[in-house]
């Protein structure tokens, strides 16, 4: 069974899914980073936030004083050492940073302690913050170990209680005096997303997998079987089984068509059925005709053929023998005293003598040779590809037969006549079918004349002459 259709409407379909399988993938894809990213930055402004407002707050009440070793950027009073806000922010860095959670970073494009040194994309950050109205940039990087970050920029801007100590730099209220730059590790945010997607994407797959195979048995089902059915019907109509049908009960189109193939089916039928009849009908009228054409050609008491029919053959056969160079005989016969004998014994009797003779001469002659009655007690046969003196001994063989066979004529007794037969030949005695009648018709006379029962040949035009 082929399903040629079947298939390329589910190659199609597969193709037509694949690509929207693609494209919902990347899509996905792209959403599910989005918005996993979109998390890990809600969650490290959060962190920004609680880290600004604590240095809000530091800046406010002018730092905190704590018991502790001494430092360079740490005033001492009491025994109490003060840690400004930067300070304070540097000492909770190296305390992220050895808890391996997330790095925080202060930075300035006028640093005073040059840990606090910009790198490049915190320089652009903050060229951008001081040029626009961004507070905030962030992106996905690659450490020196090889792990993807997360790095978030918040500008820090000037104000009133921060002039206390940067005012010595030139800082005004409202200026970008530095940024706060937080990295968070995104390696495991990057994993939850990809494992995430590997399973949407196996998921999706799966569906693909059952909706293909749930198109292609429902394609099978309602188009495939049904074109299938259609097509076996068309081939077995196509080599004549008029009985073909298909059962399609779809309810559809293809039962539409379906229903349309058996009408044709059925009208193929009936017509087969009816150009039988009439080609049944059509036989026997050409057999009527062709009985009828023999009997107008035949005549009715002997069944030799007629003297029109007899001069139609005789200018065919003229016709053929000098297309093709080749004799042709005529014989003339005449049954001798015919006329006592219808008088002695009266027209029946005379009737059975004709039909006699007439089947000795066709007995007696070949099968191509053409016998006919020529009227009345005469006959005639056409003897084609005979020269004279074969036509002479056909002749002779004639009228031997008839001299020697009696003929029931119903009553006491049987008799026996002779005949009188005369013998012409083209091209030796005539050229055409009226010259070649008188010559054979003229040697049968002939015949009449020097004592009945015998056969004259016709004498050539040479011998005429002398």
């Amino acid at each position: 069974m082929r399903w040629r259709l079947a298939w390329k409407m589910q190659l199609a379909m597969a193709l037509i899914l694949v690509i929207f399988m693609l494209a919902f993938s990347g899509f996905l894809a792209c959403s599910m980073k989005r918005r996993g990213l979109e998390g890990l930055h809600q969650q490290v402004r959060t962190m920004a936030d609680e880290i600004v407002i604590m240095r809000q707050w530091l800046a406010d009440h002018g730092g905190v004083w704590v018991r502790g070793p001494t430092g360079r950027y740490v005033a001492e009073e009491r025994g109490f050492y003060l840690k400004v806000p930067a300070i304070v922010t540097a000492e909770l860095s190296a305390y992220t940073e050895r808890a391996q959670s997330f790095q925080l970073h202060i930075t300035s494009l006028k640093p005073v302690n040059p840990a606090n040194a910009p790198d490049a994309f915190e320089r652009a950050a903050m060229e951008t913050f001081s040029n626009s109205r961004l507070k905030e940039m962030a992106r996905l990087e690659t450490d020196a170990a090889g792990q993807r970050v997360y790095r978030y920029v918040r500008a820090l801007y000037t104000e009133e209680s921060c002039l206390k100590c940067h005012a010595q730099h030139g800082y005004h209220v409202g200026d970008v005096r530095g940024a706060l730059t937080l990295t968070v590790p995104a390696e495991a945010t990057m994993a939850a997303i990809r494992r995430d997607m590997i399973y949407y994407i196996v998921l999706g797959l799966g569906g693909l997998v059952l909706i293909l195979l749930s198109c292609g048995f429902v394609i099978w089902r309602l188009v495939a079987m049904p074109l299938h059915q259609i097509e076996v019907a068309t081939r077995s109509l196509a080599v004549g089984n008029l009985e073909t049908r298909v059962e399609i009960t779809s309810g559809d189109e293809l039962q539409f068509l379906g229903e349309s193939l058996n009408n044709m089916a059925a009208q193929l039928s009936q017509s087969y059925i009816t150009l039988e009849r009439l080609a049944d009908e059509n036989l026997s009228m050409e057999a009527e005709r062709g009985k009828l054409r023999e009997a107008a050609a035949r005549d009715g008491l002997t069944g030799l053929f007629n003297h029109r029919h007899f001069r139609e053959r005789l200018r065919g056969e003229i016709a053929r023998s000098l297309r093709e160079g080749t004799p042709l005989s005529l014989l003339i016969a005449d049954i001798d005293q015919f006329k006592h004998c219808n008088d002695s014994y009266g027209h029946l009797p005379g009737d059975k003598i004709l039909v006699s003779v007439a089947r000795i001469i066709k007995d007696t002659i070949r099968v191509s040779d053409i016998p006919a009655r020529y009227g009345g007690e005469e006959f005639a046969v056409i003897l084609p590809n005979t020269d004279t003196v074969a036509a002479a001994a056909t002749a002779e063989r004639i009228r031997e037969a008839v001299g020697r066979t009696p003929v029931d004529i119903g009553t006491a007794f049987s008799v026996r006549v002779t005949i009188s037969i005369g013998v012409a030949s083209l091209p030796s005695h005539a050229a055409d079918d009226e010259a070649l009648i008188q010559a054979a018709d003229a040697a049968m006379y002939v015949a009449k004349r020097s004592g009945r029962n015998r056969v004259s040949v016709a004498k050539s035009a040479m011998d005429l002459g002398r």
